[in-house]
């Protein structure tokens, strides 16, 4: 028995605030999420799969534009055409309300209703396939709905459960929180998860899968994207997970010790930038670290983005390499005097601790639940502490010259 696992379609994504000028270059990025999915049922039917889950979040918002449910509906008629079944939960994105009045699928689609439930499913190889899963009907479900999952049916010789959720973390559970343990404790043979971005394997004996999202939206979700292939024999599970980007987002990290010129600059981004793969387009973010010896005229260039701009897209074919933004680092020997970096670090300590950032600014976000929870984000703490250093060292710079 063969089935492709994906999630997190995100279709209709609109891919606001690039500052890129070229209409093709854009019209790239924009059909990215649907390339990936035609890419997806290209290998569904050149595999002869006997059916693809969709763990979720088809679409990116909750009114779907007639131009995705239309392409939604072409590449399931492939698939129908082919003997492919295809089974789906609605995500919290593209939850159930949200999808009043659109286009009905094909038959060969099963979506599942908000409660829980059972499809059965008769691979060509004989095995009985149920697979469980459930839908949401509003944005956020607070409750553990794995919970309420049966254990394996003792008729079913597979059986996978599919969830749009993300793991108890004891705060902010609005995405079905789930443990491990009680996926385990079900029996079943794989559990098809959607919602985390990022691919993960929660575990192994049975496939418990984050597949991420079929293809990257911003410097965020950077590096290769796609979905499972599954194949199972004599009872023993393979997965292989297979690319479905069309576009890729990178991070560059280049040693300026030894820059200190423009053209030291962009001979480093030159060179690096040559290195990437020349079969799908990437669009690059780079950051210059140790960048001491370069002059504030070049870091200003570099910092305004009047040098970046002037960076011409490379072209392969239908494929683009475009750099985004360039970002510098200097060391913190060059921004404070000893006297100045213990009082930055005094302060930076007491300012950025996540006690004094829920005190001053939580009061300000009550009506932004999702801002409340960036936060509690460690990582986003370290970002903003960062960025403030750096703000603090160009007002410095302004004030040197």
């Amino acid at each position: 028995m063969k089935f492709i696992h994906t999630a997190d379609l995100h279709l209709d994504t609109p891919f606001r605030g690039l500052q890129i000028e070229d209409q093709q270059i854009l019209k790239k990025i924009r059909n990215s999420t649907f390339v990936a999915f035609e890419n997806i049922v290209d290998v569904a039917i050149k595999e002869q799969v006997d059916f693809v889950i969709i763990s979720g979040d088809l679409y990116d918002r909750n009114v779907q534009s007639i131009t995705a449910q239309l392409f939604l509906n072409e590449q399931f008629l492939r698939l129908k055409e082919k003997d492919i079944s295809v089974y789906l939960v609605a995500g919290n994105h593209d939850y159930i309300k949200s999808q009043t009045g659109n286009f009905e699928f094909p038959e060969n689609v099963f979506v599942f209703p908000k409660e829980v439930k059972s499809f059965y499913h008769n691979a060509k190889d004989g095995t009985k396939v149920e697979l469980v899963g459930f839908s949401y009907s509003d944005r956020w479900i607070t409750d553990d709905i794995a919970a309420t999952f049966p254990q394996k049916h003792v008729d079913s010789d597979y059986t996978i459960g599919i969830m749009h959720a993300a793991l108890k973390q004891g705060h902010n559970d609005n995405y079905a929180p789930f443990s491990k343990d009680e996926l385990l404790e079900k029996g079943y043979d794989y559990w098809a998860l959607g919602h985390i971005h990022e691919r993960q394997i929660l575990n192994k004996d049975p496939y418990i899968i984050y597949p991420g999202n079929t293809q990257g939206r911003s410097i965020k979700e950077a590096g290769s994207k796609g979905f499972y292939l599954v194949e199972t024999q004599n009872k023993i599970t393979k997965v292989n997970f297979l690319p479905s980007n069309t576009i890729e987002w990178n991070r560059l990290e280049i040693d300026g010790s030894g820059l200190i010129s423009m053209s030291d600059v962009q001979r480093e981004i030159d060179l690096n930038v040559n290195e990437l793969s020349r079969n799908i387009s990437h669009f690059v973010y780079v950051t210059i670290s140790n960048a001491d010896n370069l002059p504030l005229t070049v870091i200003k260039s570099i910092e305004d983005d009047s040098f970046t701009n002037s960076l011409t897209p490379r072209v392969f074919e239908h494929n683009y390499i475009v750099v985004i933004k360039i970002v510098v680092k200097i060391t913190k020997s060059k921004v404070f005097s000893d006297l100045d970096q213990s009082f930055w670090n005094r302060s930076a300590e007491k300012v950025f601790s996540p006690e004094n950032l829920e005190n001053q600014i939580l009061p300000l976000l009550k009506n932004y639940r999702y801002l409340q929870n960036l936060v509690r984000d460690p990582n986003f703490i370290s970002t903003l502490r960062d960025d403030t250093f750096e703000l603090i060292n160009e007002r410095k710079n302004e004030s040197d010259q």
